[in-house]
């Protein structure tokens, strides 16, 4: 860093070689390339610039992405401590020995393709234990799905009971206009979940109840 002495002329010196000199300086050492946004506060006596970093995006839990026109991954969540699989493989990318798999984190194929407006929808999907009422053990018990439509009491609030098994909304699918592949997802849950499973009453349906962490 320059001393500020340099560019001072002494009397009797020519001070635009000073001055120049100066000039060089703030042009060249001055002048400082950075990356991210900067905040200007001006004022009376001058101004302060401050470089701020970019901000780093929230993503959340099963933050669902596009893999290919029919198919989706979904990032690492849990229900009840428990982390959701799609078929055999845990969504996190991560066997029961801590390994991770070799093919990398599975993926949701699409089958069904879209329902009503060309929109569809990645769920969490729990079996119950039909003796307890408590989340099923095996693999089944906790699994990403995808439907083409959602049951019209989700509107209440809650997920109905479909034969020991409720889903919950992850994400709506947009599909392109002739149904053939994802256009567009948009994000409906970001933290990880607990689930409750309700019991009807006088031979009504249950009911599964989710609230986040």
């Amino acid at each position: 860093m320059a001393s500020p002495e340099r560019f001072l002329a002494r009397d009797g010196d020519p001070v635009r070689p000073k001055m120049e000199a100066f000039v060089r300086y703030v042009l060249g050492e001055g002048v400082v390339q950075v990356d991210g946004p900067v905040r200007e506060t001006r004022r009376d006596r001058g101004r302060s610039l401050v470089f701020e970093p970019d901000p780093v995006p929230f993503v959340g839990a099963f933050a669902v992405r596009v893999t290919s026109g029919t198919s989706v991954q979904v990032g690492a969540g849990t229900v009840n401590g428990r982390t959701p699989m799609i078929g055999e493989r845990f969504i996190d990318g991560v066997d029961e020995d801590g390994e991770s798999y070799r093919e990398g984190p599975p993926r949701l194929d699409l089958d069904e393709g879209p329902g009503y407006r060309l929109r569809s929808w990645i769920t969490l999907a729990v079996t119950i234990d039909p003796e307890t009422g408590a989340m099923a053990e095996a693999e089944e018990g906790l699994q990403i799905a995808h439907r083409s439509d959602l049951p019209a009491a989700f509107e209440e609030g809650f997920a109905p009971d479909e034969d020991g098994v409720g889903h919950w909304p992850l994400a709506q699918v947009t599909w392109s206009a002739d149904g053939a592949r994802v256009s567009r997802v948009r994000q409906m849950i970001y933290f990880d979940q607990v689930h409750r499973y309700q019991p009807g009453e006088d031979g009504a349906p249950g009911r599964h109840r989710w609230r986040p962490v």
